[in-house]
């Protein structure tokens, strides 16, 4: 029966890993300036804001099944590492976009 007669975390991580791929796909389809102007600016930006997910999804089949990753060595602490960094730039994105919407929000309160 093969995939279907797996375990449950063999059948996530597929799912997931096959998520991830067709998002990666797309995003590599659409990555010219062609598709940017057929698809206008703010729909495509849409599209590519996807890779959050699918790189989630990735990480999420790594761990579930990455071979690696299931004892403690420099693999997976190398992994962590990198995990911990990328998490760290992303909070420090989001936390500067908030600190600016605020701004721009109080600005145009004041204004008022």
């Amino acid at each position: 029966m093969g995939l279907f007669s797996s375990e449950i975390k063999v059948i996530i991580a597929v799912a997931l890993s096959f998520t991830a791929y067709i998002i990666l796909f797309f995003m590599a389809s659409t990555s010219f300036d062609f598709m940017i102007k057929l698809m206008t600016f703010k729909r495509w930006k849409l599209l590519h804001r996807l890779v959050y997910i699918g790189g989630t999804f990735i990480l999420i089949h790594s761990l579930l099944i990455g071979e690696h990753l299931q004892n403690w060595n420099w693999i997976s602490i190398t992994f962590a590492v990198l995990i911990s960094f990328l998490l760290f730039l992303e909070g420090k994105r989001i936390f500067s976009n908030f600190t600016t919407l605020n701004s721009k929000e109080k600005k145009a309160k004041e204004e008022q």
